[in-house]
């Protein structure tokens, strides 16, 4: 399952000409690993329940991205868009181990049955592609109201996770990585 979060920005931008501005800043966020045993799971129509494992630790990120605007229209709006590189933390020292059960009706096993999880931290500093597209409100004292999209691509694996379980008396292993990788939307007032 997808991990859900919130993330926290504060941002700076400073404005190299009236096209262009730099923005950098702080961000925290919590990232991690989500896990579900389902009976007949489909990938089309996926079950909308409670997941049986969630484990997680926060990141903190300084991106530094070039942005860049289109004209104002007669509405004093307009387009936004960026791009840069951001760096990442994480506590190196985070592991984690957890164990549920899950019952007969959940998983479609003959009998009650347990998932396992053991997840750290690979690289606790990393580099990440950083992105926007958006649109902006420029009000009256030039300050903006802004609505967008960003994302960011992670270069390298920074956690990763090992899932154990069983299902008709065999057993599963998988490990998944997480490279931090994320799209967010982001509602900012500039001032």
């Amino acid at each position: 399952n997808p991990y859900k979060s919130v993330s926290l920005a504060v941002n700076f931008k400073y404005r190299l000409s009236e096209r262009f501005s730099l923005q950098s800043g702080f961000n925290f966020t919590e990232f991690g690993f989500s896990y579900n045993l389902d009976k007949d799971y489909s990938l089309l129509k996926p079950a909308k329940c409670e997941s049986d494992i969630n484990t997680s630790t926060c990141i903190s990120s300084i991106p530094t991205m070039l942005v860049m605007n289109t004209p104002k229209n007669c509405s004093n709006t307009r387009f936004i868009f960026g791009a840069g590189l951001t760096v990442r933390g994480i506590d190196q020292n985070w592991e984690s181990e957890s164990q549920e059960e899950v019952s007969v009706d959940e998983s479609g096993n003959a009998k009650t049955t347990y998932i396992r999880e053991q997840s750290k931290t690979v690289n606790s500093i990393s580099p990440a592609f950083t992105w926007m597209i958006g649109i902006e409100k420029v009000l009256s004292q030039g300050n903006t109201l802004g609505f967008s999209f960003q994302g960011n691509q992670g270069f390298t694996t920074i956690a990763e996770s090992t899932v154990d379980y069983t299902v008709d008396n065999k057993n599963y292993s998988h490990t998944f990585i997480n490279r931090g990788s994320f799209v967010n939307f982001v509602f900012a007032y500039n001032f």
